[in-house]
Parts: structure tokens; sequence; C-alpha cells
């Protein structure tokens, strides 16, 4: 009963690549962050409704809400009323402590709902503005640095294949506090000149958003010196791929800091001779430290 995401995967990896290439972040990257990070959620989550809040001027504003075409199945009359609360909601601001999400930014404390748990009180104010009942809800600060900017909020879990319902669990709410945590660190450096990125955050998040396994520590990988040999520094450095391993006879497994750098991929095949199998992410100083030991 699952719903395509609303982002291709395709389209995902161009926006990453637009955004990560920019040296001066435009309107437009803070917009396909949030829009890339309510995909994600949707996709990872596999959540009916999801809104992504930002603090501006003392007050929250609703930056992105998406609800699942699960919601009105086919029913014309009740798609448009889903699409008019979501324009609604999109022109809405509220004072800076309204409510539970105002709670979350004020203490940077997540909220974990599930009426199983808590009962069907405390969700009713929010189930009448929903216009669906409030089962299972996920909210947690986007804050990374002690700096808090905003909220992420998911609504219910799309029901299983035979149509019973499913809860969020404790697992899907630390899945998204890591979610609100890299993306935070990359709002704030497009929201904020003077912020500058942790490249473990940068690394996370574009190893998230392309699929690709990350690698933080250098002991997570034995290094072919022979292949390095093989190769050649100065094919490495001038294309910032770091063969570490052979996958076949010619194929390799590689690090990189973006693996959507196609110019640099193709030039170190051409180069080489070797078809990259497989691409590991690593924030660029790691890189730069491994680079310096094994390319001499």
């Amino acid at each position: 009963m699952s719903v395509n995401s609303f982002i291709s995967k395709a389209l995902r990896q161009s926006l990453i690549l637009n955004i990560i290439s920019q040296s001066v972040p435009s309107k437009e990257d803070v917009d396909s962050v949030i829009e890339l990070t309510a995909s994600k959620v949707v996709d990872d989550l596999k959540a009916l409704s999801m809104t992504l809040y930002l603090v501006e001027e003392k007050e929250i504003v609703f930056k992105f809400v998406y609800f699942s075409p699960i919601l009105w199945a086919n029913n014309a009359s009740l798609e448009q009323k889903f699409e008019d609360k979501k324009q609604k909601l999109l022109a809405l601001r509220l004072p800076l402590e309204t409510g539970l999400v105002g709670e979350v930014i004020a203490t940077g404390e997540s909220n974990f709902f599930c009426l199983d748990e808590d009962g069907p009180e405390k969700m009713l104010d929010l189930s009448k503005n929903t216009e669906f009942a409030v089962t299972s809800m996920l909210t947690v600060a986007l804050k990374s640095d002690c700096r808090i900017i905003g909220a992420i909020q998911v609504l219910n879990k799309e029901p299983a294949s035979d149509g019973s319902p499913r809860a969020f669990t404790r697992a899907n709410l630390m899945c998204l506090e890591e979610v609100g945590g890299y993306t935070s660190a990359l709002l704030l450096r497009m929201l904020d000149s003077n912020y500058k990125i942790n490249e473990e955050d940068a690394a996370r998040y574009i190893s998230n958003y392309t699929d690709t396994p990350l690698v933080t520590d250098e002991s997570d990988l034995s290094f072919d010196k022979t292949l390095l040999a093989r190769v050649g520094a100065d094919i490495i450095r001038t294309t910032n791929v770091l063969p570490y391993k052979l996958t076949s006879k010619n194929h390799v497994a590689v690090l990189m800091k973006n693996p959507l750098d196609i110019t640099n991929r193709e030039a170190f095949s051409l180069k080489t001779s070797l078809s990259i199998d497989e691409v590991w992410v690593a924030s660029a100083s790691l890189m730069d430290t491994l680079i310096k030991r094994y390319c001499h």
C-alpha cells in the first residue's frame, strides 16, 4: 500500500549535486534541502502526513506540508480538501511557543505519541485540524550545535499491505532525530553565512541522500597498497577518487567526497582502465588524511 516517492531518485541526486556544488547557497537550495528532507522522511518512515517547520522572526512557519494520496484514495473532492488544507497551512504563521511543535522547538526535546500508549485525549485537537484521526506521531527539533531552527513532525504510518494499522516506533523516532540533525546543519549553512557546517554532517547528508554507504574511520577499511601503486598518486589526487580494493580483475571499490561527481569518476576509469563498482562517501578531512598517507 506504499506510495511512490514524490521525488524520484534521479531528481533527488540531481538536487544534491546542485546543492553541494554551490559555494554560496541560494533560496532555491534551501527549498531543495527541505523537499529532499521531506522525501527522505516520507520514504523511510512511510508517513501519511509530514510537516517541516522553520523559525522565522520569532514565529513558526510551515515550510513544507505533505499528505499521502492514501488519505483520499482516488476521491477527487477529498483530494481537493487536503490540497486546500495544505495551502492554508503554508500561509500560516504561529507565535513561537504555540502547541506541541512550539514546545519541542523551545526545549529541543523530541515527542513520541502512540494511541495505544497515550490514549486519545492528547490528540483530540490535532485530529480536528488534520481531517483524520491521529493515532501515531513523532515530533523532533531541527537542531545543530545547540541551535534550534525548527521542527519535523510526522503523523500516522501507512497501513500494512493487508490494510492493518501500523504505528511509529521508538526506532523510527531515532531515525527522524538523525535526519533532523544533519538536515539542520545543512540548512544553517544556507540560512546563516557565518555558520560553518561540520564536515561529518555534510558527509552524512550526502551519504543518506545518495543511498551511498559512509565511512567515518579508516580502520573500517583495508587498503590494497599494490592497487594504490598501480593507480598512482597523481591520478588519485587529480580525480579525488581513492581506490582501496579490487572487487574483480578490472573493477574497484573507492572512496569519494561526492559520489555524484561523474566527471572525476569517468576520468579515473579512463586513466586507469578500472571500472568503479562500489563507492563509499568520506568527509573532506578524512579523504585528505588518507590521500596524504597512501599517496606519496
